[in-house]
């Protein structure tokens, strides 16, 4: 099946307003496509606004009278994301879905935000949090949030996480965060929501993540994996898939093939070995 024929088979967006993290380069900015294709109104949010208006511009060139806003948000800036909150809720208070794929692998692991949280911990598992929790007051149950996720929150880690150690190596820094996700996501399939969840993989998809491994890993990825990846086309349309379902129950969105990692997208049960538990434990302590 070609990508086209398949989101012709998906639902229109006419009419509804998607919230955007991560929008600017990527799965995110191939998402941000197919939500125009849609006919979707786009609402990126975006710490790199130069980048931002770029991709506006480039969006609105091949579709003309699409509707992009933009609106200013660092997920590892409370002020930035308390300041985009405001300005969601002034403009887009009915929103249709708030898609959280923005992430990070930190080319420096003593990078820290403000309060000394390693970055990677702080934008992909501690600022998500953050904003999530600020936003679920004002939602309903016609309003959905979706969080990327990724396929290596089923890889083995070690349940001794200091979030502010920057000797811990950078791989298990994003797994971890990585999971910090996915946990977030099964802890709120157990309590009473006022919105739909939902959880989605992309796969394995070569992105601008995998500019800052080191160069033994690019060069494993190049010669031994590369053969494997998948489209950041194809892997957007997990998150195009949780568009157009209606609420699941313990189930996440994934490619379809081999070990989940490639394909179109498919419903399937979350494993328990994933909810990990301690992982939301330990981000809800801190923020």
């Amino acid at each position: 099946m070609k990508i086209i024929k398949y989101l012709d088979s998906l639902s229109s967006l006419e009419n509804k307003t998607i919230l955007v993290t991560g929008a600017t380069s990527g799965i995110g900015l191939c998402l941000a496509d197919q939500i125009l294709y849609k006919k979707g109104k786009l609402v990126i949010l975006a710490r790199n606004l130069t980048k931002a208006n770029k991709v506006k511009e480039g969006l609105l060139n091949k579709y003309p009278d699409a509707y992009i806003d933009i609106i200013e948000f660092d997920q590892s800036k409370k002020e930035l994301m308390d300041k985009a909150l405001k300005e969601v809720i002034n403009k887009y208070k009915d929103f249709y879905a708030l898609i959280i794929n923005a992430g990070i692998y930190m080319p420096d692991g003593n990078a820290v935000d403000e309060e000394g949280y390693t970055l990677t911990y702080s934008t992909n598992g501690i600022g998500l949090y953050y904003f999530f929790y600020k936003i679920i007051p004002y939602l309903s149950k016609e309003q959905r949030v979706i969080l990327q996720g990724s396929f290596v929150s089923g890889w083995s880690q070690t349940k001794k996480v200091d979030l502010k150690d920057t000797s811990h190596p950078l791989h298990k820094q994003y797994v971890i965060s990585k999971s910090m996700v996915e946990s977030l996501y099964y802890h709120h399939l157990n309590t009473d929501n006022n919105y739909s969840i939902y959880l989605t993989e992309p796969g394995f998809t070569k992105t601008e993540l995998t500019k800052n491994l080191s160069k033994v890993l690019k060069k494993f990825l190049a010669i031994v994996m590369a053969p494997l990846y998948h489209s950041t086309e194809k892997a957007s349309l997990t998150i195009m898939k949780a568009l157009d379902e209606d609420t699941l129950d313990k189930s996440y969105i994934v490619p379809r093939g081999a070990l989940t990692y490639v394909g179109f997208p498919a419903i399937r049960k979350f494993p328990k070995k994933r909810q990990r538990e301690y992982l939301y434990n330990l981000v809800k302590e801190v923020i």
